[in-house]
Order: structure tokens, then sequence, then C-alpha cells
């Protein structure tokens, strides 16, 4: 595993363990992985924008079921951030965060 997944592993198990959600760094960078094109998932990954949390997650998430059991965990947490912060604009500083 890089840097950037055992961060993200180890943030998804403390928020589990915790009953929190994961940090707006730990769900920056996930998007960043699954995002392509000029699609919701790019524009959340480089501002922190949803339109459609269940629409954004659905199109970050579309291969999840080929995914490993760490990813799938990356992918669960995106999708309970994603719900518990609604629809919002650009978050100022999202540029600056990422999983640690």
């Amino acid at each position: 595993m890089s840097h950037d997944e055992t961060a993200v592993y180890a943030a998804c198990q403390d928020a589990q363990a915790a009953g929190r959600e994961i940090s707006d760094g730990a769900a920056r960078t996930i998007a960043s992985w699954y995002a392509e094109g000029m699609g919701a998932g790019q524009a959340f990954a480089s501002t922190g924008a949803i339109n459609d949390p269940t629409l954004l997650w659905r199109e970050l998430g579309a291969g999840y079921e080929h995914e490993s059991v760490p990813f799938r965990l990356a992918l669960d947490c995106l999708g309970t951030y994603l719900l518990a912060a609604g629809k919002r604009g650009p978050v100022d500083g999202w540029s600056e965060v990422w999983a640690r």
C-alpha cells in the first residue's frame, strides 16, 4: 500500500471505531483515486462541492464490487461522509486537505 492508502485505511478504521465520519482530507484523497474527466467526482476532489451526494457516490464507487477490502472500506466511508455532508458548494481551503 502507498502512504496515502495506508493513511486513508487508518483514518477509516479510526472513524468507524469512534462512530464518526472520516475527515475532509480522507474524503478528498479517496475521491482523487476515483475521479475521472470533468464530472462530479473531479469537482468534489478539486473543490469539495457536492451537488447530489448519492449520484456522486455512484460515480466514484462505480467499480466497488471489484475492489479489495481496504478500498471497499474507503468507498463505504466516503459514501457515509457524502450523505452526512449533503449538498454544498465549494469549500474554502479544500485544496490544502489530504489524508495524513
